[in-house]
């Protein structure tokens, strides 16, 4: 009962640190690592709130705890995760059914998962070839989507892509619009075998009204 005091109270410590720095980063370029833990200046432009932000982050740790924390998993398995507004994606390879299982268990016991899409295959780890072939996929599809210029006060960077086996996973808060967009232009990429799509959609924001200017009178 007190270790779990007491790793919820280090949880909320951590938590007050990285909000602080990431409020005094805003404006910035710059990059602020904390172990595990990345925030970055373009937090601003999420859809997500801060705190939002902080969580998925610091639930990206957790995860990996579940995981890796126990000789459950290891060298033998790939396994990507991917984590927005508490949706939770596993994607890569576990070898069988039975370690595919186990991860869905581990997983959905940690707090803060909101849903859990567990895409790993029962396979052996890809080879070294293929694996870079998903990154390259990565980098074509975010190429794909910051070429969407169309889309009124979109941003790419609302966008994540998660590649495995030629799979390529979309998450993201985004319009049923900008959900059509991005769908079209990443399955145009060469090389993807199937495009993956875990957004949750949201209403379009509201248009700002211009101000009619002042009238003169001759």
């Amino acid at each position: 009962m007190m270790t779990h005091f007491f790793c919820r109270l280090r949880h909320l410590a951590h938590r007050s640190l990285i909000v602080a720095i990431l409020l005094s980063t805003l404006n910035a370029c710059a990059v602020v690592a904390l172990g595990a833990i990345v925030v970055t200046g373009s937090a601003v432009h999420d859809r997500r709130s801060i705190d939002t932000v902080v969580d998925d982050q610091l639930l990206n740790v957790a995860v990996r705890d579940a995981l890796y924390g126990t000789d459950a998993f290891g060298n033998e398995s790939r396994i990507k995760i991917s984590i927005y507004n508490g949706w939770v994606l596993l994607a890569g390879e576990a070898v069988s059914q039975e370690k595919v299982d186990e991860a869905t268990a581990l997983v959905s016991n940690v707090e803060g998962v909101q849903k859990l899409f567990n895409e790993l295959a029962p396979v052996e780890p890809v080879s070294f070839r293929q694996g870079s072939r998903d990154r390259v996929l990565t980098v074509q599809a975010k190429a794909a989507v910051s070429n969407i210029k169309d889309l009124p006060q979109f941003d790419a960077s609302r966008v994540k892509i998660t590649t495995a086996r030629q799979m390529i996973y979309l998450q993201g808060l985004v319009t049923e619009e900008e959900s059509a967009k991005v769908v079209e232009r990443v399955r145009a990429v060469r090389g993807a075998e199937q495009v993956v799509v875990l957004f949750e959609l949201i209403d379009p924001p509201k248009a700002i009204p211009s101000e009619d200017p002042p009238t003169t009178r001759n």
